[in-house]
């Protein structure tokens, strides 16, 4: 298991800011980002959408307000990025980690956020024309397919029923061309700049899921 029982990492809005501030000064984020916090409980991370000119664009990095691993989400959903990644890319999260002296859920976390930064920075490139980008309008709805079907093969408590479901669906998922492209923001970030940035990252903190 990646985490102990009842046990998760508390992302703080400060550690977000400084991730893109850190990348704002590299000369990566261009524009200004907000964060704000998920209302689900579970481990996703997302964006939001605003305006720039009066054109819709991605300008927001959602989070967890704890990310974790019992419960409400199976271990597996999670090490399905880390699977994938290596497959799709040769991109060994678990290597990366263990040479940059960091835990395994704390890396998955940084690569989250990266990630959700990436979409953003390709959401800001293509400003003038994102939102009504044949890519975006035909992702979408392979987005909800592909979402549709991993819900089906798993319990709300998380525990997979349909493996092979569920494997090709999450597969499918960061097959998906705007998925590779925030994807690969991250890995490049982390080629980058991996040991600054695990060391930020270390400094996240455990705490004490209260479950209701």
């Amino acid at each position: 298991m990646l985490f102990k029982e009842n046990i998760g990492l508390k992302i703080e809005e400060e550690f977000v800011r400084s991730i893109i501030d850190f990348l704002t000064d590299k000369g990566w984020v261009k524009q200004d980002l907000k964060i704000k916090y998920g209302d689900d409980i579970g481990y996703n991370f997302s964006t939001d959408w605003g305006r720039l000119d009066g054109i819709d664009v991605l300008d927001t990095v959602a989070i967890p307000k704890c990310f974790y691993s019992d419960k409400y989400s199976d271990n597996e959903n999670i090490m399905s990025l880390v699977l994938n990644l290596k497959k799709l890319y040769k991109f060994d999260l678990v290597k990366i980690a263990e040479i940059n002296n960091i835990s395994l859920d704390r890396l998955i976390v940084l690569f989250c956020i990266l990630h959700e930064i990436g979409h953003c920075i390709n959401s800001h490139k293509q400003v003038k024309a994102f939102k009504d980008n044949k890519t975006f309008l035909k992702e979408l709805r392979l987005r909800q397919e592909i979402i549709r079907s991993m819900r089906f093969s798993v319990e709300f408590d998380g525990s997979i029923t349909d493996r092979k479901t569920f494997d090709k669906a999450s597969l499918d998922y960061r097959k998906m061309n705007l998925e590779r492209i925030a994807d690969r923001y991250a890995m490049k970030f982390m080629k980058l700049y991996g040991k600054e940035l695990c060391a930020m990252a270390n400094k996240i903190e455990y705490e004490v899921i209260a479950f209701v």
